[in-house]
């Protein structure tokens, strides 16, 4: 990096944490000191009070930040940790992304730049999930993701998880949004799929490393999931549900909502039926969605007659001894000591096989218990 680009990187660095800099304020401040570093020179303090209706605000910000936040540590162990700083000035920055009201300056990224794909989905539900709410999450995620597009979710616990799985079944592009720094895994189950998703997607944030899963962070994150998006689909969530925060965004982003039906008497579709009566667009099939998207997607992802296996999904590759769990699974769920018992294997090798299993969607876990889902 040229010392006039790492000047740039180090101020935008801290212009990213400045709550109240929209896009719009930003790149007219672009318009008149050029660069980034510009901005936030000491001897242009007085400049950038003139030219910008925040810039005394600005300047003050920018004080008070750098007092706390130190942009160099915070450079040096990104490039030291293989992270990749993505800046919106930048033409790799996510083209949908950019469009939105008050993208991020920065982002944070582990993994494929060019998972940042125009052709994107988001996927997005309950964490509290029903095995039939993920499995349907990672049936559209497959179709998806086979067809070219982008997964978009917030791995989280649940429908997101099930969404990220999905894609990486088919070896397609999957991105993550946290709401952390992107050196913090959250939640702390998911250490293996947040792994897989930096290896073969991407894991994306705009926080600073470092910084905890704080609940004011998810609804910025949320905006970031939709921004990516080209709409959202909604699998499983109660009426007072973060992902109808996702919805929100989505819709103030100008872009399309989906929603799959539930059981009227389900608590996890309360929110989701709710989204149909408002005026999301019913999903039955991942094709529901393909088709209404078509105009924006013309050029850009495969059809769905060119899938392997005339549009089915492929077959999950398992071996000797995870067909031998699932057979178990099949026939009551199970604790991992109770399969190390039955089966006398250890239990390193147990608890590796029922990793592998959850990638790919073959079981589910919850309280300690698996229980059987496909394969």
């Amino acid at each position: 990096m040229s010392p006039d680009a790492r000047s740039n990187c180090l101020a935008l660095l801290l212009l990213n944490q400045v709550s109240f800099l929209s896009k719009e304020e930003f790149l007219n401040l672009i318009k008149v000191f050029k660069e980034p570093a510009s901005i936030i020179a000491p001897q242009n303090e007085r400049s950038l009070a003139s030219v910008s209706q925040i810039g005394s605000r600005l300047a003050s910000a920018l004080k008070k930040i750098g007092k706390i936040f130190n942009s160099e540590k915070e450079l040096e162990r990104c490039e030291r940790e293989g992270i990749r700083l993505v800046n919106i000035l930048e033409d790799i920055y996510p083209v949908n992304l950019r469009e939105i009201y008050d993208p991020p300056l920065v982002l944070y990224v582990k993994g494929d730049v060019s998972s940042f794909h125009k052709a994107a989905v988001a996927i997005v539900g309950s964490r509290l999930s029903s095995i039939y709410g993920e499995e349907v999450a990672r049936r559209f995620s497959s179709k998806l993701a086979g067809w070219g597009l982008t997964v978009v979710s917030g791995l989280a616990r649940g429908i997101d998880s099930a969404a990220h799985r999905g894609a990486l079944e088919i070896k397609g592009r999957t991105v993550a949004v946290l709401g952390s720094g992107i050196d913090v895994v959250y939640p702390k189950e998911n250490r293996a799929l947040f792994d897989e998703v930096a290896g073969r997607g991407a894991l994306v944030s705009e926080f600073p490393l470092t910084t905890p899963p704080l609940k004011q962070n998810f609804p910025r994150r949320n905006r970031v999931i939709s921004g990516l998006s080209l709409g959202v689909l909604v699998v499983e969530a109660h009426e007072k549900s973060g992902s109808l925060i996702t919805v929100r965004s989505a819709i103030e982003q100008g872009r399309e909502v989906y929603a799959v039906p539930g059981k009227l008497n389900a608590p996890m579709s309360r929110g989701t039926n709710q989204l149909l009566k408002d005026g999301a667009k019913l999903a039955l099939e991942p094709e529901d969605i393909l088709s209404d998207l078509e105009p924006q997607l013309k050029g850009l992802v495969k059809e769905p007659g060119a899938l392997d296996n005339k549009g089915e999904e492929s077959p999950i590759r398992l071996g000797d001894k995870e067909r031998k769990i699932l057979s178990l699974l099949k026939e009551e769920s199970l604790s991992a000591d109770d399969i190390v018992e039955r089966l006398a294997l250890g239990a390193h090798e147990v608890l590796s096989i029922l990793t592998s299993l959850e990638i790919k969607g073959c079981v589910k876990k919850r309280s300690g218990v698996f229980s059987y889902v496909r394969g």
